[in-house]
């Protein structure tokens, strides 16, 4: 197919896409009778009136972005909605057509459903040129703007908004020159002892990707069941040897049964011709430091069998306990990504407290926790 016929077949299923939506907002969620609709040109289009857009309904997509151009295989679109009421649905169409309604997540923290988030699988079934579109609508009955983005499947030219694309473009090269797109959430973030939540995340660009330094896939779920209120983190190795690193939190109300502690992953047992080691490491000089309105745990720790791992309890201001974990970095121990003095609603908190503990394993299985440790801070340098 030439270019200018894949413009304008794209044109024409855009044009059809806010004609379906325009019906979907009119006539509700039921099924939609579209004889008709289309007229003869000499007649023209009859005019459609959207349902009253809400002045504060929000849609964006968050994956696939603008002028993307992917492989053939198998994605998730990642679609957010967000409206001071709340939203009732979010409606996704490809090429003029809609998507079987999908299973909202909400991600407000008083079921609301302020915040949401649409995740849905599609495989690129050939090359070409596609249009995403999305809506959501609101349980006042009103609607967000619409949403768009053109990308493409392999190897041809996304008609991208904002530009020319009547003439034929020159050749374009196939480059990853696009930013990365990451997520990373638990769902529901806060459960009662003995429950479980999901894991989910999205990472592409070809990256590596560990879980809780376990390789993973760039896009999978994972259920966990934690007795304590506890923090997971994705790992994302870039090619240009940077690190970006993502944190997600479980917060656990009461304890199970037995008061379970976190569960460690230990590498395999070191061979030694000495007495068996039967004490975990040794941790001293555990301290904090500050940077940037955020604080690391440090410690030097040690082990005639070899450290296996380490991690870093934090409970900032009363807010629960928290773990993360620790890396080498010589001659010490420090927790892998910051924690933020903050509120939890972004503020940050010039004045608080700060209770830490570091725990950690040597390769034969023996752990040990040091002490709880208070710290009052009175700046974001500390």
């Amino acid at each position: 197919m030439k270019m200018n016929e894949i413009y304008l077949q794209t044109t024409l299923n855009k044009f059809l896409c806010l004609v379906i939506i325009s019906v979907l907002f009119t006539t509700g969620c039921g099924a939609i009778d579209l004889s008709g609709l289309i007229q003869d040109s000499s007649e023209g289009i009859p005019a459609i009136a959207l349902t009253p857009q809400s002045s504060g309904a929000n849609a964006w997509i968050e994956f696939p972005r603008e002028g993307m151009i992917l492989d053939q295989k198998a994605y998730t679109f990642v679609v957010y909605g967000a409206d001071a009421i709340g939203v009732s649905s979010i409606s996704l169409f490809l090429n003029g057509e809609q998507f079987p309604a999908g299973q909202l997540t909400d991600l407000s923290d008083d079921g609301s459903q302020r915040q949401v988030r649409i995740d849905q699988s599609w495989t690129a079934p050939f090359e070409g040129t596609f249009t995403l579109v999305a809506v959501a609508a609101t349980k006042n009955g009103g609607t967000s703007p619409v949403a768009s983005v053109n990308f493409c499947i392999v190897n041809c030219n996304p008609v991208v908004s904002g530009m020319d694309n009547t003439d034929t473009p020159a050749p374009v090269e196939v480059t990853a020159t696009y930013d990365m797109v990451a997520l990373f959430d638990a769902n529901p973030a806060m459960i009662n002892a003995g429950s479980c939540s999901q894991l989910s995340w999205t990472v592409t660009g070809g990256y590596e990707v560990s879980l809780d330094n376990v390789t993973v896939s760039e896009s999978g779920t994972k259920q966990v069941c934690p007795c304590v209120s506890s923090s997971y983190q994705l790992r994302i190795d870039k090619p240009d040897g940077t690190t970006q690193y993502l944190l997600t939190e479980v917060q656990v109300n009461g304890t199970c049964g037995g008061g379970a502690t976190p569960t460690w992953t230990a590498p395999p047992p070191v061979s030694t011709t000495q007495a068996p080691d039967t004490t975990g490491p040794v941790i001293h000089y555990t301290n904090l430091v500050f940077e940037s309105c955020k604080f690391y745990g440090q410690a030097q720790i040690s082990d005639p069998s070899g450290v296996g791992n380490a991690k870093f309890g934090y409970n900032l201001n009363g807010g629960g306990w928290y773990w993360v974990w620790m890396q080498d970095i010589g001659d010490l121990w420090q927790s892998e990504v910051g924690v933020s003095l903050g509120s939890g609603g972004g503020e940050t908190l010039p004045i608080g407290d700060i209770e830490y503990q570091v725990s950690s394993m040597d390769s034969l299985g023996n752990e040990t926790f040091s002490p709880i440790y208070p710290y009052h801070y009175t700046s974001c340098d500390g």
